[in-house]
């Protein structure tokens, strides 16, 4: 079953913001790493003053970096055609789980409306 219009919409969504906050996350640590180098630099040509400002904007920056790659919002996933029909079956108009009956019944009666709305549907 080809995944409609919505599902692909939602995934490309998920996967731009992932993706954005992927190169954000890539970029401080880019120039956290040059302030890095340069601190480094900086230590060995002088020893105190100037060097340890530029060691803790190296620190800071790559630590941002870090934590925005850690909390990347998850990898988005498509549900499998299974939970899809299992879904539209659920919304199908023929009968709808109440709790009025014992849940045997009601899994019986459930059951047989998804059966009955696949039924004229390709696979």
């Amino acid at each position: 079953m080809v995944p409609s219009a919505t599902e692909i919409r939602a995934y490309a969504r998920a996967y731009a913001r992932r993706s954005a906050a992927l190169l954000a996350g890539g970029m401080l640590v880019m120039v956290g790493a040059g302030f890095l180098l340069a601190a480094i630099w900086k230590v060995l040509a002088d020893v105190y003053n100037a060097p340890l400002a530029s060691l803790v904007v190296a620190a800071l920056l790559i630590g941002a970096g870090l934590i925005v790659m850690w909390r990347l919002p998850p990898k988005p996933v498509l549900p499998d055609p299974a939970q899809r029909q299992r879904a539209a079956g659920a919304r199908s108009p023929l009968y709808t789980p109440t709790g009025q009956v014992p849940p045997l019944t009601e899994a019986f009666f459930f059951g047989l409306s998804v059966a009955l709305d696949m039924r004229g549907r390709k696979r």
